[in-house]
C-alpha cells in the first residue's frame, strides 16, 4: 500500500521573504514568538485549540479526503478495500481539519510530483530535515534519492536540480546550506551550499559549494587511522559494506555522531559511535567508542576503557541499534542491543562525548523496595511477575517480584527463604535460568525500571519509552516525569525533538503507532477504538508534564499494511527546528492511487501474518480475511482466508508463500486449519494482488 506523507503546520506566521531568491518562508524562524493566540508552551499560554482528551478518539467515517474523489457510494467508509478505489493521484495543496482533533493537515505531495516515487521517511524522529525557517523540506524517496521541497506556508512546491543519493541534513542555522553523508561506505560528511530561484511558481536549485569536512576512514594524509581506521579500538582494515546509523548533528551544527558496523555486518549489529567536532579539523581524531570491546579513543589520542554507570554494566558489551548526537554538543547517545554480542542490556547509554565515561539509562530509581536483588545474567527463556524461582545447590526459593526487562539487568524476588550462595542459578518451574555474577541476594534494594525504548534527545536529557519519560544525561537513573499522562501501550512509539529550549521545556513530539497489527482495523479506528490498547492510537501529539492531557495535533490515517517498511512504520514524524511544523508519511488507508501513478485504483496490502489466531481471521473478502506476510513475500502479494475447517487458526509457523505474478490462480495453501488463496484483483484496473498503494508527504499546524 502507498502511504501519504503528512507535514503537520504549527499555525498562521506572517509571510517574510527568505534568503532563497524569490521564495517566500515563514517568518520567525529563532523561535516560535510570543503572543501566539492560541498554540504550545511556553509560546502559548492558551491550548484551547487542541483536543486534550486523554481517551481514544474515534477516526471520521468518512475518513478525512485530500483530493477530488470520495469512495464508490459517495463515503470513505470503513472498509478499506472501498476507500482503495477512491485513487486521490492528484490532491497537494489540500488542507483538511480532522475532527475531533481540530488542527489543519496539509496534503504536501501527489503523483505530479519528482515522478511520483514511493515515499519513505526517516525511522526516527531526530534527522533534521526541514530547513531553519522552513522554507524548505528534504524527502526520500523509499529506500534511495533524497529530493528538497519549497514550502511557502500555503502548499509544497518541488526543487529541480538538487539531489542526492545518500543522507542529507539540514543547518539548523542557515536554509542555504545542508550536510550529506557520502562517500562508499558512507564515511563523509560534506557541507554543500545551495541556490534557489523561481519559487513558487518554477523552483530550480544547484550546489554552488561543496566540501568535505571529515573523513572517518581516512587511510593516508595527517589524519590517517585516526578513527574507525585506528589501530587501538578500530580496525585498521575498516571496509564498510554494512550498516550505518541515522545522519544527525547538534543543534548548533558542530558535531556529528553516526553507528558504524564492522565490515558487511548488516542490521543492527552495530560496533562504534563515532563523534566528530568541527573544532577537531578535517584531519584530526575523532571520538571513538567501540561498544564490543568498551575501548575508547578520543580526538586527543587518549585511550581508556570505558566506565559505565552504574558500576556492575562495567563489563557489557552490546551491539548497536542506532546512535545520535543530542541537541547540546556534549553527549552522543547510543542504543544497545543484545542480538550479537553479550551480556549487554538493550537500553539506552549516554556517552559524554570526549570522555570514557557513560551512563545507563534506566537503574536505579531511588525508591527501595521490600525484597532481594540478585545480580546477574538471564541465560534462557523469561521470568515474569509471580513466577517461584528455586536455587540450584541451596534449595532456596523466592517470588519474582519484577519482570527481567534486560538480559543483565537484576532478578527481584521477595518471600525469600532458605540461605542462597552467590553462585547458584535461579530456575524456575518453565526453564528460565538466571546466573548470578558471585554476588549473594542485596535485601530491600532500590527499585529498578525499564529506560529503553524509542526516544527524543534534547539538550539535557531525553524523553523515552512510551510514557514520554523525561531523564537527564547527568543522571538518568533517576526518572523526572512523565509526558504522556496515562501511558500510551501502542504498537511502536517514536519522538521528535528538533525544536527544544535549551532548559528542555518545549514538549516532546510523539508518533503514536501500529502496524502490520491483525488486531487494528479502520472499522475499530472508526467505531470502537475503545478496544484498542492504546488512547492515542496512529496519531502525532505533543507530551505536556505536570498531569495536563497531551496536546493532540492529528491523526495519521495510516494504515500501517504497507510492504515498505519506511511506509509501514506509519509515517515517524520530523518537526522542525523551528518548532513550527513536522512532516509525516501517511497512506490515507489507501485513498491516494496506485504506484504506477495512472490507475487510481490500488491495492491496499493488509497486516502481516500472525501465528496461532483464531480472533483476527475469517473467510470472506472484508477485514479480517486478508493478510500480507512480511516474511517469505518477496513480491508483496495478498493472501486470502478461502475457508478454514472449524475455527479460523493458523500452524504455528508460517506456509510457504507462493510467489507468482498471477498469485490468485495458483491454487491453495494449507495453514492449520485455514485454506489461503492468492487474494483476487480487488480492484479494476490493477491487475495483480500486490500492495501498490502510494504514501504522500503531509504537514500539521501546531498554533492559530
Amino acid at each position: 500500500m502507498k502511504k501519504l506523507l503528512l507535514i503537520v503546520l504549527l499555525g498562521h506566521f506572517a509571510v517574510a521573504q527568505s534568503a532563497y531568491s524569490g521564495r517566500t518562508a515563514i517568518s520567525g524562524a529563532s523561535s516560535l514568538g510570543q503572543f501566539q493566540s492560541c498554540g504550545v508552551p511556553p509560546y502559548s499560554l492558551n491550548t484551547s485549540c487542541f483536543n486534550q482528551s486523554t481517551l481514544a478518539l474515534s477516526l471520521s467515517n468518512p475518513i478525512p479526503t485530500w483530493g477530488p474523489n470520495v469512495a464508490p457510494g459517495g463515503t470513505n467508509g470503513s472498509n478499506p478495500y472501498q476507500i482503495e478505489q477512491v485513487g486521490n493521484l492528484t490532491g497537494a495543496g489540500r488542507w483538511t481539519t480532522p475532527l475531533p482533533w481540530g488542527m489543519p493537515i496539509l496534503r504536501c505531495t501527489d503523483s505530479s510530483m519528482f515522478g511520483g516515487p514511493l515515499w519513505g521517511n526517516a525511522d526516527n524522529g531526530e534527522p533534521n530535515l526541514w530547513a531553519p525557517d522552513d522554507s524548505g523540506l528534504i524527502l526520500k524517496q523509499n529506500g534511495g534519492t533524497r529530493y528538497l521541497m519549497n514550502f511557502d506556508g500555503v502548499a509544497c512546491h518541488p526543487i529541480s536540480g538538487l539531489s542526492w543519493t545518500g543522507p542529507v541534513i539540514y543547518d539548523h542555522s542557515s536554509p542555504a546550506t545542508v550536510y550529506t553523508l557520502e562517500g562508499s561506505n558512507l564515511n563523509q560528511i560534506y557541507q554543500s551550499l545551495l541556490s534557489i530561484t523561481g519559487c513558487p511558481s518554477s523552483c530550480v536549485g544547484s550546489v554552488t559549494a561543496h566540501t568535505m569536512l571529515y573523513d572517518f576512514a581516512q587511510t593516508t594524509g595527517a589524519g590517517a587511522n585516526l578513527c574507525l581506521t585506528n589501530s587501538y579500538n578500530g580496525n585498521p582494515s575498516w571496509g564498510g559494506g554494512g550498516s550505518v546509523g541515522l545522519f544527525t548533528d547538534s543543534n548548533d551544527d558542530t558535531m556529528f555522531s553516526i553507528e558504524y558496523s564492522d565490515t558487511g555486518v548488516v542490521g543492527q549489529h552495530g560496533r562504534w559511535v563515532a563523534s566528530w567536532k568541527k573544532s577537531y579539523g578535517a584531519t584530526g581524531r575523532c571520538d571513538l567508542w567501540d561498544t564490543q570491546s568498551q575501548k575508547y579513543q578520543n580526538n586527543a589520542g587518549a585511550q581508556a576503557t570505558v566506565t559505565i554507570n552504574p558500576p556492575y554494566h562495567a563489563g557489557d558489551t552490546f551491539s548497536l541499534h542506532e546512535a545520535f548526537s543530542a541537541l547540546g554538543d556534549s553527549y552522543a547517545l547510543a542504543t544497545g542491543n543484545n542480538f550479537t554480542y553479550g551480556p549487554g542490556v538493550e537500553g539506552v547509554y549516554l556517552w559524554q562525548v570526549g570522555t570514557a565515561a557513560v551512563n545507563f539509562c534506566g537503574y536505579p530509581s531511588p525508591s527501595p523496595i521490600t525484597g532481594y536483588t540478585v545480580i546477574g545474567a538471564l541465560t534462557s527463556s523469561t521470568f515474569v511477575v509471580g513466577d517461584t524461582v528455586t536455587q540450584t545447590g541451596t534449595g532456596a526459593t523466592g517470588v519474582v517480584i519484577l519482570p527481567l526487562p534486560g538480559a543483565t539487568l537484576p532478578l527481584e524476588i521477595s518471600t525469600l527463604s532458605g540461605t542462597p550462595n552467590a553462585t547458584g542459578t535461579w530456575v524456575d518451574s518453565n526453564g528460565a535460568v538466571f546466573t548470578p555474577s558471585n554476588y549473594a541476594p542485596a535485601a530491600n534494594p532500590t527499585a529498578h525500571y525499564d529506560c529503553s525504548g524509542h526516544f527524543g534527545d534534547g539538550f539535557n536529557g531525553l524523553f523515552v519509552g512510551k510514557n514520554g519519560q523525561y531523564n537527564s544525561y547527568a543522571n538518568p537513573a533517576t526518572p523526572l516525569t512523565n509526558f504522556t499522562p496515562n501511558g500510551a501501550p501502542c504498537n511502536d512509539s517514536h519522538f521528535t525533538l528538533n525544536h527544544a529550549s535549551a532548559s528542555d521545556t518545549y514538549p516532546p513530539g510523539i508518533t503514536s503507532q501500529d502496524y502490520y497489527d491483525p488486531s487494528v482495523s479502520l472499522a475499530q479506528l472508526q467505531n470502537n477504538v475503545a478496544t484498542i490498547n492504546c488512547p492515542y492510537m496512529d496519531e502525532f501529539y505533543l507530551g505536556i508534564s505536570g498531569g495536563a492531557g497531551p496536546l493532540r495535533v492529528g491523526p495519521t490515517v495510516n494504515s500501517g499494511w504497507e510492504w515498505s517498511f519506511d511506509a509501514n512504520n506509519s509515517g515517524v514524524c520530523i518537526e522542525s527546528p523551528s518548532g513550527k511544523y513536522v512532516s509525516c508519511l501517511s497512506d490515507d488507508w489507501g485513498a491516494f492511487g496506485n504506484l504506477d501513478n495512472v490507475h487510481g485504483s490500488c491495492n491496499v496490502g493488509g497486516p502481516n501474518w500472525k501465528k496461532n489466531d483464531s480472533t483476527d481471521y475469517v473467510a470472506g473478502s472484508g477485514p479480517g480475511s486478508l493478510i500480507m506476510p512480511q516474511a517469505g513475500n518477496a513480491g508483496h502479494y495478498v493472501y486470502q482466508v478461502s475457508s478454514c475447517s472449524g475455527t479460523c487458526t493458523t500452524g504455528a509457523a508460517a506456509p510457504t508463500w507462493t510467489q507468482s505474478n498471477t498469485v490468485a490462480g495458483v491454487g491453495s495453501i494449507t495453514d492449520g486449519t485455514i485454506t489461503w488463496v492468492g487474494a483476487p484483483d480487488i480492484n479494476t484496473p490493477a491487475n495483480t494482488a500486490t500492495s501498490n498503494c502510494r504514501p504522500e508527504v503531509m504537514i500539521m499546524k501546531l498554533f492559530q
